[in-house]
């Protein structure tokens, strides 16, 4: 019926009198609203599209019965415009076979995208690909990160190895390995100047709890350091007859370290960090870290400044058997108050490092 009509309507033997160009003209609008209504409903869009064709239709359809009611209200020459333009076969032949083909054009592009976009079995075989170069994945392996404050001389207990971080303006990169394939454990540094309690360090522990070893484990750390901003410090005698020391509130961005030795509280000052003197990112790589096993980095402050790091939450490495890198998610529990810090501080130095440009 449908075939029926627009044979009749394109490829008409008669040109339609004035009286019958509208009604047929609104009859082919009324099946393009049709079939663009039904295109919107199998393409699932919005109900407003759909019902706007249907409503399309529906008014074509009533004003094309009444029409010569209508065009007793109307004004002639509107009337007689409007037959005018109806009754160019021509015209509106092109204008509905243009509409027509578009609409199923686009019919066939939303049918053709839905099945590459939307088939499950599609979207899994592509999710299998590997990404392009330089695509960033989601880490799916971890590793456990802890970390404590510790002091120096660094004990390392025999068949263990300590990885230095040294802190410096002057290093940049690389890690300081001091293996103990001894029987006893050894001190680093060996020769303490000044002698304990000596500077304080953090101690990064990473711990593989997973059944695969992972190798050339990269973690880096961003690593700023500061000028001395002294503040003022207050020694107070209570009641037992011991000091206390109190000082400035440092503020959530900023640290405050104390200066000299603690048992000597009348010679104690203190400074915050302040005017950034160098920074840069400090990248660490770790030969293994087997199943089971914990690798230890010690971030010592080897410069006259104040030096501060922040905590990554990422590292890389190859998984033992296949050469790929990969993300590794650093997962860091919080336990302690210490353990939701984004960054930690160190005071200066107190030692001379020798072969260290710029120590103390």
């Amino acid at each position: 019926m449908i075939a029926a009509a627009f044979k009749g309507l394109l490829m008409a033997d008669e040109v339609p009198t004035p009286e019958e160009a509208v009604p047929s003209f609104l009859h082919a609008f009324m099946w393009a609203c049709i079939f663009g209504a039904v295109d919107a409903v199998i393409a699932e869009r919005r109900w407003y599209v759909w019902a706007g064709a249907l409503g399309l239709s529906l008014a074509s359809h009533i004003v094309g019965i009444y029409w010569s009611w209508i065009k007793s209200k109307t004004g002639p020459r509107f009337a007689a415009r409007l037959e005018q333009i109806a009754s160019n076969r021509r015209r509106y032949k092109w204008v509905i076979g243009i509409v027509i083909v578009i609409a199923l054009l686009a019919s066939i592009g939303i049918r053709v995208y839905r099945h590459y976009h939307t088939n499950p079995n599609i979207m899994s075989a592509s999710s299998t690909q590997s990404p392009p170069p330089g695509t960033r994945q989601l880490p799916i392996h971890t590793l456990l990160v802890r970390y404590e404050q510790g002091i120096l001389p660094i004990r390392i207990t025999p068949h263990d190895t300590a990885y230095i971080s040294q802190l410096s303006p002057n290093i940049s990169e690389w890690v300081w390995e001091v293996p103990n394939g001894g029987r006893t454990p050894i001190r680093w540094p060996k020769d303490i100047h000044p002698p304990p309690p000596g500077d304080f360090i953090y101690v990064c522990e990473l711990t593989n709890n997973e059944d695969k070893t992972l190798l050339a484990v990269s973690v880096s750390f961003n690593v700023s350091f500061h000028e001395l901003e002294m503040v003022p410090v207050t020694v107070t005698k209570n009641k037992s007859g011991g000091e206390s020391i109190s000082m400035p509130s440092p503020g959530s961005d900023h640290v405050v370290v104390t200066l000299g030795h603690p048992k000597e509280a009348k010679n104690l000052t203190a400074a915050r960090d302040g005017a950034v003197v160098k920074q840069f990112t400090h990248p660490i790589s770790l030969p293994s870290i087997g199943p089971g096993s914990t690798a230890k980095i010690y971030l010592v402050n080897q410069s006259k400044f104040i030096s501060k790091f922040t905590l990554p939450t990422q590292a890389t490495a190859i998984v033992a058997g296949n050469a790929q890198r990969i993300q590794v998610a650093l997962v860091r529990p919080n336990v302690t108050v210490q353990d939701v810090l984004p960054w930690f501080g160190l005071a200066p130095s107190t030692y001379h490092w020798e072969g260290v440009p710029g120590s103390p």
